[in-house]
């Protein structure tokens, strides 16, 4: 709930650029809830870590940002 009320200033400026950590080991709980709400028409760079502690047999690279960028449009933001 801080986070929010600190983001909430952010909707009004259009200069700022977001940038979003997603936890690649848990990306669901990574994603905060309405955040297009929060930081309005200003640009969202997602960004995936803990690719290291993924499986060895894991998907490609190409496959993990085409399936990051499916679940970032899929959460309301576009990267």
């Amino acid at each position: 709930e801080e986070l929010r009320q600190k983001l909430t200033g952010i909707k009004s400026k259009r200069s700022s650029i977001m940038v979003l950590v997603v936890d690649l080991l848990d990306a669901s709980g990574s994603f905060l809830g309405r955040l297009r709400n929060l930081v309005g028409k200003n640009p969202v760079v997602v960004i995936g870590t803990k690719k290291d502690l993924l499986p060895k047999h894991s998907e490609s690279e190409e496959e993990l940002i085409e399936w990051l960028n499916y679940t970032a449009s899929h959460k309301g933001v576009n990267p």
